[in-house]
């Protein structure tokens, strides 16, 4: 019974320094992530542009927008949702956001809606270009990181009837 009392205590002991020492290197590493980042100073607001001039993938969107304009219910028959498009490595490094609705009415087009969307797109500015003029291949861009989908995958497939209101490209 003194043997097995002992182990208890050994064991509890053994433990006790495992936690201690978990807790030791969880606060030198909150230290360390606290340092490294704290030097950078990153301003979330400033990052997100407030005009769409300057993003090469402001064409796409224009097209997009006169595509609705000129049937708007037809794509909205088709698609029946929202996208939100964040792009990234627009200029000076900000981020842009549009919001297509294929949902409602005519549908539309709007840099930095507040609107919910149904997925969400996240790429680099030329990288959505790339794409949509077909110079990218949605699949691969996926597949490579280029492309990242958030939400309604399903709707992601049916971007390509956007696809095709925008001239292919020359390759």
């Amino acid at each position: 019974m003194l043997k097995l009392m002992l182990w208890v205590v050994a064991f509890l002991q053994a433990a006790t320094s495992v936690l201690r020492l978990t807790n030791k290197l969880r606060l030198e590493f909150v230290n360390l992530m606290d340092t490294q980042f704290s030097s950078t100073t990153f301003d979330l607001a400033k990052a997100k542009a407030v005009t769409d001039d300057g993003f090469k993938s402001k064409q796409i969107f224009d097209k997009i927008a006169d595509a609705l304009k000129a049937d708007g219910p037809t794509y909205v028959n088709k698609i029946k949702g929202t996208y939100a498009f964040k792009i990234k490595g627009g200029p000076d490094g900000k981020e842009g956001y549009w919001i297509i609705n294929a949902k409602d009415g005519s549908g539309s087009v709007e840099f930095n809606g507040k609107e919910k969307p149904d997925v969400t797109l996240v790429m680099q500015d030329g990288d959505l270009v790339d794409l949509m003029t077909g110079k990218l291949n949605s699949q691969k861009a996926f597949f490579q990181g280029k492309l990242k989908v958030q939400g309604n995958m399903g709707l992601a497939m049916k971007l390509q009837e956007f696809q095709k209101t925008i001239p292919k490209a020359k390759l």
